[in-house]
């Protein structure tokens, strides 16, 4: 039965423009019970239909929304870079001091490795591809600098504010090929395995620490790179007219069949289970009473290196990205998520509240009341900015019949 946990993600902006009463009322009165506020965050463009101020917004790259602790980053070269645009505000002291008025819980949305800033100014701490080409949206996770400013971050944040839970996005590898950069353009069809190698990382940090688990990541990148290759000169016909669920299956037989690819998966996974594990001590010995989840999705989870398994017994919840508009599909993943993670560990489906994924109200209540019958912890709406204030109603209704259910 599902728990008396319904967030809604917002953003910095929206909380400074609008107003922390308004926009804390109208959640109230919306039902939820938790914030998803964001810390620490990425660039990009954004339309805000109720935004006082604009309706078009490019936020800053790689900022936070708090008052950094530099003692916390003395690990690192990396330090965090508050936000220009909001330079005079603590945010994230300001949501929690105003969330208390109306019986909100705040969490931390926290970006962690996703920093073209820092990679710019670090080159050396960036994912290094196959081709040896540095991504420069992101951060390696076995880098030793990189690792501890996030670990920094944590403590930072645990420290320092009364948050209920520490939310991870983006603290292993990166989602895919694709990250939505700067008018980024394919003039290939990306299938799911060039975007799987093209999320690795193969820099001497990472090859280090394969070598640590006997696994020989040269051996794996000579065997990447073949792949691409082959990849990049078939005819460009071939996989667009192939089913998609085709590419699929062929993607994880390569995964299941191939030694050196099967090896990448588990390297993978041990770097991504550690990483988060090392995150939890640093947290345990801070703030025991604060929680701590990572942000995934059905499209992103093998990409980042998480095995669910394991990463749930160590994590207190999942929150798992469904964006889908079809409410089965939402049902039929959380049902999935709970049979195959620790118990103790919650399942919180996020759920968009605006185009293209909802845009009626039947829709939206389908939607959340899959996620229950699928056996979801608590529910999460993305996000509040984004959203048209009439969805706002709905919301409200379909809450109320939920809890009365």
């Amino acid at each position: 039965m599902i728990k008396n946990y319904f967030a809604m993600y917002l953003h910095p902006w929206d909380l400074i423009d609008e107003g922390p009463d308004n926009v804390f009322s109208s959640m109230k009165d919306m039902g939820l019970t938790h914030v998803n506020l964001a810390t620490s965050y990425h660039c990009g463009r954004y339309i805000l239909p109720h935004n006082p101020q604009k309706i078009i917004y490019f936020a800053e790259e790689g900022v936070v929304y708090f008052n950094p602790t530099q003692e916390f980053y003395s690990k690192t070269k990396l330090r965090p870079r508050k936000s220009k645009k909001y330079r005079d505000y603590d945010v994230l002291k300001i949501a929690i001091d105003s969330s208390k008025n109306y019986g909100l819980r705040v969490n931390s949305w926290t970006v962690c490795l996703h920093n073209y800033e820092l990679v710019r100014g670090n080159p050396d701490v960036a994912v290094r591809d196959p081709l040896d080409n540095i991504d420069e949206n992101f951060m390696c996770p076995n880098n030793p600098d990189a690792r501890e400013y996030v670990i920094g971050l944590v403590r930072d944040l645990a420290s320092n504010y009364d948050l209920n839970m520490i939310q991870l996005e983006s603290v292993a590898y990166p989602w895919g090929l694709t990250h939505f950069d700067h008018h980024e353009t394919f003039g290939i069809y990306v299938d799911p395995l060039f975007s799987y190698l093209f999320s690795s990382c193969y820099c001497s940090h990472c090859e280090a620490k394969a070598k640590e688990h006997g696994i020989k990541l040269s051996e794996v990148k000579k065997k990447a790179r073949e792949i691409i290759s082959r990849t990049i000169n078939s005819p460009p016909d071939l996989s667009i007219s192939i089913p998609e669920t085709d590419l699929a299956s062929m993607f994880h037989e390569y995964l299941m069949t191939d030694e050196h690819l099967e090896q990448l998966v588990e390297f993978k996974s041990i770097t991504s289970l550690e990483m988060v594990q090392q995150i939890r001590e640093n947290l345990k010995s801070i703030n025991n009473k604060v929680k701590i989840s990572i942000i995934t999705g059905a499209a992103m989870w093998l990409n980042e290196g998480f095995n669910l398994q394991k990463i749930s017994k160590v994590v207190d919840a999942i929150d798992y990205i469904c964006y889908f508009e079809n409410p089965r599909r939402i049902e039929n993943y959380v049902r999935i998520l709970k049979t195959q993670t620790d118990e103790n560990c919650w399942v919180i489906p996020s759920i968009r509240t605006n185009y293209p994924t909802i845009y009626t109200k039947e829709n939206l209540t389908m939607s959340m009341q899959a996620a229950i019958n699928g056996g979801a912890d608590g529910i999460a709406l993305y996000n509040y900015g984004w959203t048209p204030k009439t969805i706002f109603q709905w919301i409200k209704t379909t809450i109320n019949q939920l809890k009365i259910n």
